[in-house]
């Protein structure tokens, strides 16, 4: 009988499944076996195998495919690399912040309670930290009956965390820097200027 040699395509078209234990427990000592593991992850496969593999790749993929897994992922990578991994997270986590469920909670409370003088942060580490701990806010904590009749801008000055929801993790990033490095009206400028071209897209579509 021929031995089926697993391929990345025969993965994303479901083929095999019998198989897939098998490849995801391999030692990821080539590219073949590497982009299988990677393909494996993205379509939901052997994740909780692929979670501890030795290459970063993969490791990011299952991260990316399913959050709950993070923290797994994180313990597997050695610590000279973890603040590359921590990037992956990062961004994974802020993406989905607004689709959190509630047994993905947990996952966003360990994240910020790392140990980020282990990480050796920089600027653009704590600024994305900053990002996803403000949006995490919004989206957990319930607003006040006026923060509720309050327009963005009033959110934002008046230092609710609910004006983050109307924003990109990008656009989240880029107030909080400008906030930072230039002052609160220069934040408040930059949260108009995203404010109107959401609005101007917005009514593009409806024209359209």
């Amino acid at each position: 009988m021929t031995e089926i040699i697993l391929t990345p395509e025969m993965v994303k078209r479901g083929q095999h499944q019998e198989l897939y234990t098998e490849w995801a427990k391999k030692e990821s000592n080539n590219a073949n076996i590497r982009n299988i593991k990677v393909a494996l992850a993205e379509q939901g496969h052997c994740l909780d195998i692929l979670a501890t593999d030795t290459y970063e790749e993969v490791r990011e993929a299952v991260i990316l495919r399913d959050i709950r897994y993070a923290p797994k992922c994180f313990e597997a990578t050695l610590r000279p690399y973890r603040l590359f991994i921590w990037d992956t997270i990062a961004q994974a986590l802020h993406e989905h912040v607004k689709q959190m469920t509630s047994d993905e909670k947990p996952v966003y409370e360990w994240f910020m309670s790392l140990d980020t003088k282990e990480l050796a942060f920089d600027w653009k580490q704590q600024l994305e930290l900053d990002a996803l701990f403000l949006s995490y806010r919004a989206v957990t904590e319930k607003p006040t009956q006026l923060q509720k009749t309050m327009t963005t801008e009033q959110l934002y000055t008046s230092g609710s965390p609910h004006w983050a929801l109307h924003l990109t993790p990008l656009e989240i990033r880029t107030v909080l820097y400008n906030e930072d490095q230039y002052g609160a009206d220069d934040g408040l400028y930059t949260l108009r200027d995203y404010l109107k071209n959401a609005e101007r897209d917005y009514l593009k579509g409806e024209k359209g």
